[in-house]
């Protein structure tokens, strides 16, 4: 597969993107993974090149990653190994500025999601996305006010699942995309599709940059007939004169978005008036806005200045400013949620919890273990504000722990989550012990999650747990599992460490690595 000629410093590049998707976009990282593939360098890239130059590379297939969404619905996100999203980001790379350019053309943006940088820029894409989204909310309510008696709002079933391969190729080609690297990624993109031969791996950059243009037509056919919309990626809004034209704009939505593969997400989908359409737009943002106000004003009496308020800012507060923003946070808390009837807002949350713990107020302990089981898709959140309390809350820990082992915790990545939280706060108690070696022995369980079930237990474990670490050696899948386990060994006597390494530090150069990293730490 040997149709595409890239440079050792185009592979550099795609690396740094990257590095930058598995902080920030990917679903699931296997440990050690990233500090192996820096630690190579240009050796691990150039043999990379030569797989590619020489026709022995092969993607391998994608794996499905099952992320909860709200109601206990699924988001299939998709896990590459590292070989295959360097290589598709390079591949990308090559087709970005035609891409870029012919995005570009339109003067006024219809879609606000993922707004493009120059090329050579790493990530891709503007950031933060909440400013990309304020943006969209701020024109939506422009037209609504500007006389859109009726909005059509709706989404997207399933969108990057569900896009067609040969309808993308089509789109690329018509914008000029170069043959080779057009033909090199569909047949990246094919094996990646099975076995339902259709979709593109959602969670990385590359595939955000495919998808932001395939619904670059729909947009143009829809503005062509006569429709006003903008969208946020997947999420549409058409401002209609009255509510027939909406009932007639959501006809041609549903009909154009099924030519190109794709279905109206019926649940989410919907007619408002302009009033109720705007209290739907703002959605939480009065209340957010409210809050911070009112948490400026409570400080500003105090004597803190700053008029922008980052949570940043937090732990350099006066005891007097810090006790202050509390007692604001907490009221706040408790009356939209602790005490509360009313449905369950996200955005409210991740904007109450991340500031109760810079505070360091354990006022939403309790409620937010409690939502690891009733709100598994806010997992993250919960355990980045509760990282805040481990030192001062020794059984928090094991509160969290006691869920992972109940029969709740019925999600692969939710469990993933919560043990690498547990390895990167190093927590070590019997219970933590007890869970990870039963992931551990489970060679059911996906590398993704025993890998930091295995690096909790070859930090902290005991000359007995890294024995059966080195055990699991000669029966493991992968050459990245065998990397893995060497990296997890490194507290062994040194003379019993050395015979391993020696006897498999070469096999690989992810072992050598291994070896190596394993070494300087």
């Amino acid at each position: 597969m040997a149709e595409i000629a890239f440079e050792l410093d185009e592979l550099k590049v795609a690396w740094r993107r990257v590095k930058w998707d598995l902080d920030h976009r990917v679903f699931v990282t296997v440990a050690f993974e990233e500090e192996l593939v820096d630690l190579g360098g240009d050796e691990w890239l150039s043999q990379l090149l030569d797989e590619i130059t020489q026709g022995r590379y092969s993607p391998q297939p994608c794996e499905i990653i099952e992320e909860p969404k709200p109601g206990f619905h699924i988001r299939p996100g998709a896990r590459l190994e590292i070989k295959d999203q360097i290589v598709y980001a390079a591949t990308a790379q090559k087709l970005y500025q035609v891409i870029a350019d012919f995005l570009r053309v339109r003067k006024t943006p219809k879609d606000f999601g993922y707004l493009l940088r120059s090329a050579d820029k790493v990530p891709w894409f503007q950031q933060p996305a909440f400013s990309s989204w304020k943006a969209f909310k701020n024109v939506s309510l422009e037209r609504i006010d500007a006389g859109a008696p009726s909005v059509v709002f709706a989404d997207i079933y399933g969108f990057y699942e569900n896009i067609d391969l040969n309808r993308l190729r089509d789109i690329l080609r018509g914008v000029g995309a170069p043959e080779d690297a057009l033909s090199f990624l569909l047949k990246c993109l094919w094996a990646w599709a099975q076995p339902r031969r259709r979709g593109i791996p959602q969670g990385l950059s590359s595939s955000d940059l495919l998808a932001k243009l395939y619904l670059e037509p729909v947009d143009r056919q829809l503005e062509r007939s006569g429709f006003e919309h903008i969208r946020y990626v997947d999420d549409y809004r058409i401002f209609c004169s009255d509510e027939l034209e909406a009932k007639r704009a959501l006809r041609k939505l549903t009909a154009l978005l099924r030519h190109y593969g794709l279905n109206v997400g019926t649940p989410k989908t919907e007619i408002f008036d302009a009033t109720r359409a705007r209290v739907k737009v703002e959605g939480n943002i009065p209340k957010i806005e409210r809050l911070a106000e009112e948490l400026n004003e409570a400080l500003r009496a105090e004597g803190f200045e700053d008029p922008y308020l980052r949570v940043i800012a937090f732990p350099a507060l006066q005891d007097s400013q810090a006790n202050v923003a509390r007692a604001v946070v907490e009221d706040a808390f408790r009356e939209y949620f602790s005490d509360s009837t009313e449905p369950f807002d996200a955005s409210l949350y991740h904007y109450l919890l991340n500031r109760l713990g810079k505070l360091k107020s354990d006022v939403a302990i309790g409620y937010s273990v409690r939502q690891l089981t009733d709100r598994p898709e806010e997992t993250r959140a919960i355990l980045e504000y509760l990282k805040h309390f481990l030192d001062d809350h020794h059984d928090l820990a094991d509160e969290v722990l006691r869920f992972a082992e109940s029969d709740d915790a019925i999600y692969e990545h939710q469990l993933f989550l919560i043990v690498k939280w547990l390895h990167e706060n190093r927590v070590q108690s019997d219970r933590c012990f007890h869970l990870v070696r039963r992931l551990t022995a489970d060679r059911s369980q996906p590398l993704w999650l025993r890998s930091y079930a295995l690096a909790l237990l070859g930090e902290f474990g005991d000359s007995a747990d890294l024995d059966g670490t080195e055990a699991l050696y000669t029966n493991a899948a992968t050459e990245l599992e065998r990397a893995v386990i060497l990296c997890c060994i490194r507290r062994m006597p040194r003379n019993q460490r050395n015979e391993i390494y020696a006897r498999y530090g070469e096999q690989s150069l992810l072992n050598a690595l291994a070896t190596r990293l394993a070494r300087q730490n």
